[in-house]
């Protein structure tokens, strides 16, 4: 089956280079991972972003909300290579909910959480004025322009209110 892909960014850095053919000695290579060569981890990261199957398990990221603007890691968007990237997205909560929030580039090319934040933050009993931020996100891509959210307090064990939260704003914001 043949994959089409819509024109990379010209912003961006172009792909992966393909990686060297395998050694004689496959056995060879089934070593310490700190001890592995640098061909082989050019060719691990080359396999796993350009022939493993598209499962959008691969595509996480932390975040915390706070008072500022929380970024989307360049990395994300780099090895992003569905829809394009920005615009109205939706984040999808532990409670099936979601809400839907904009992702604006801004002039020094990062993405930003803008519109529907702080309605997410507030149906998960979270202040976004707060200085210091009391909880972090982890955000899985579930395709669809879908990120799944797990909402965590600082020690890392999820939030009980994010298992019953619900969208005040309703959908869409």
């Amino acid at each position: 089956m043949v994959e089409i892909h819509p024109p990379r960014p010209t912003h961006l850095p172009p792909p992966l280079p393909p990686p060297p053919p395998p050694s004689p000695s496959p056995a060879m290579h089934n070593v310490n991972q700190s001890t592995r060569c640098g061909s082989c981890k050019v060719m691990e990261t080359y396999m796993f972003w350009n022939e493993q199957p598209s499962a959008t398990n691969k595509y996480h990221f932390p975040a915390y909300f706070s008072n500022s603007q929380p970024q989307v890691p360049q990395k994300f968007i780099y090895c992003f290579s569905g829809e394009p990237f920005g615009g109205c997205w939706s984040l999808r909560g532990l409670s099936g909910n979601e809400w839907r929030v904009k992702i604006e580039r801004t002039e020094d090319d990062k993405a930003v959480f803008k519109e529907g934040r702080d309605v997410f933050m507030r149906d998960h009993d979270i202040d976004p004025n707060t200085s210091g931020t009391a909880c972090f996100f982890v955000f899985s891509y579930a395709g669809n322009s879908t990120l799944d959210v797990l909402v965590m307090d600082t020690s890392g064990c999820v939030l009980e209110s994010a298992y019953y939260a619900t969208n005040s704003a309703g959908l869409p914001n």
